[in-house]
């Protein structure tokens, strides 16, 4: 027969590890929360999920140079519900880039193209269609 004791360290002791780690996730949350007021988001057309990725709910979200952190997108994308637009400029790797896009992925760059479609479409799937486009001084990101 187990002591009272035993079951509730069963009980709570896997909700005590998952509050530690709450704890440790609550800066990454802030950031997460801050990266999407500069990309204009509201708190209603994200959601921050479990292991920290990102779906987004809009039709057409831009994820501009300005977010990048060292060339890269600081945190993962998983879900675009809609149509998304990336800066691959300053972008150094691919790394955090969604993971699905539910209609049209468009990839801008400026000069030279910094990864093929092919390393794109590895990494990234698109429910219409991928494309690189090259865009002048005068595009808004």
């Amino acid at each position: 027969m187990k002591k009272i004791s035993q079951i509730n360290e069963g009980m709570w002791g896997s909700t005590l590890k998952r509050s530690n780690t709450c704890e440790l996730r609550k800066e990454d949350i802030s950031k997460i929360h801050s990266m999407m007021d500069a990309l204009s988001l509201t708190e209603s057309e994200y959601t921050i999920n479990d292991d920290n990725t990102i779906d987004v709910f809009k039709n057409n979200f831009v994820i501009t140079r300005h977010c990048f952190i060292d060339g890269e997108i600081p945190y993962k994308f998983r879900k675009i519900y809609g149509n998304c637009f990336i800066n691959l400029f300053s972008l150094k790797s691919l790394k955090n880039i969604p993971d699905i896009v539910d209609g049209i992925l468009k990839c801008y760059y400026k000069n030279k193209i910094p990864f093929s479609l092919s390393e794109i479409k590895n990494v990234c799937k698109a429910k219409d269609y991928i494309t690189i486009d090259i865009y002048d001084s005068t595009a808004p990101f």
